[in-house]
């Protein structure tokens, strides 16, 4: 999707490209006679300018070079790769979807109706379920007006759904309170210590699931044997799992030898560390984030909402409690005082 913002045509589109797609690899390709009428209904109603014919004759060019993949799939992969880039061909199928609310909705819902018919029929009876992660990187105002003011149309879709939002919109509410609408659950951070701990202390279960979840996606024994360097990515992740990955992929791409080494590590989270000193300093955040540290609270000012969007701080599961990234408390600017200070 746009890093910025997106249309509910869009992300339909989205929806539909992605279902044909996967129902197709899982060799539950979506009936022809399903997927025609509305190849028709962009051809004669979307595609009606000059612009949007050549658009149209280039998928049809495309098709006929590349046998294997259908024209529908190449159509919904052209549109949705177009909304990504700001132009007037894309406002303007944008306004012309909009005049067809209801008849995009008809079809996305028809082709959502048969995956999920696939499904029940060829898998023992199993269900289609709709997951839309990363909505949580995009403003609260713009996602509650997507997800709460324009509830009917994401109420509206045929399968099961779960959506990310963002924290901030569930603790201070725009128009309208979520849980009003949909049934909400709160996905708290890693708990990989207690909060009376140090910041790089272990306890309980936590550091062993992250290092769990990591081995899922690279081989950790072969990658990184040295269980310090594991510990130290570990315990500067704060239990946040994109933290992990993002250190383990920066390591990886700092790594000169053929593994991952504690020196590989450190010179990850020294660059990483003043990134966040800056941005802290550029937004003026660290009475916030000494007062989460201090307290393991939130409060009323907004600049609280604002550190946990940036993952500069971290809700913690269990008896529920705040506490702020543990790379920040390795920064001078973090006065002693307020938190047993961070081993280095």
């Amino acid at each position: 999707m746009d890093s910025n913002r997106f249309e509910m045509e869009d992300l339909l589109l989205v929806i539909a490209r992605f279902v044909e797609q996967k129902m197709r690899e899982n060799d539950l390709p979506l009936p022809d006679e399903l997927l025609r009428p509305i190849e028709n209904w962009f051809s004669n109603v979307v595609f009606t300018d000059e612009q949007g014919k050549l658009f149209l004759a280039g998928i049809e060019a495309e098709a006929k070079a590349e046998a294997g993949v259908p024209f529908f799939a190449r159509l919904m992969a052209s549109l949705t790769s177009s909304f990504r880039i700001e132009s007037q061909h894309r406002e303007s199928i944008q306004r012309t979807l909009k005049k067809f609310p209801s008849t995009l909705m008809t079809f996305v819902n028809k082709l959502l109706a048969a995956a999920g018919e696939q499904l029940d029929r060829n898998r023992e009876g199993r269900q289609l379920l709709l997951v839309m992660d990363g909505m949580d990187r995009y403003g609260p105002k713009f996602i509650d007006e997507l997800l709460v003011q324009s509830r009917d149309r994401f109420i509206a879709l045929a399968c099961h759904l779960i959506v990310t939002p963002p924290i901030g919109l569930v603790l201070r509410p725009e128009s309208e309170a979520l849980e009003s609408v949909f049934r909400c659950e709160t996905m708290p951070t890693v708990r990989l210590r207690n909060k009376d701990q140090t910041y790089f202390e272990f306890s309980g279960p936590g550091h062993d699931l992250l290092l769990e979840a990591l081995g899922k996606r690279i081989d950790v024994d072969t990658l990184i044997p040295d269980k310090r360097a594991q510990d130290r990515m570990i315990a500067a992740s704060g239990g946040a799992i994109r933290e992990l990955l993002e250190i383990a992929q920066d390591a990886t791409l700092e790594a000169s030898g053929e593994s991952i080494t504690p020196e590989d590590v450190e010179k990850v989270l020294s660059r990483r560390r003043q990134r966040l000193r800056d941005r802290i300093d550029a937004n003026g955040w660290w009475d916030t984030l000494l007062t989460i540290a201090k307290t393991k609270r939130l409060s009323q000012d907004n600049s609280f909402l604002d550190v946990l969007f940036q993952r500069l701080a971290f809700q913690y599961n269990g008896e529920v409690w705040y506490d702020v990234h543990p790379l920040v408390t390795e920064l001078p600017d973090f006065k002693p005082g307020t938190q047993p200070c961070a081993q280095k």
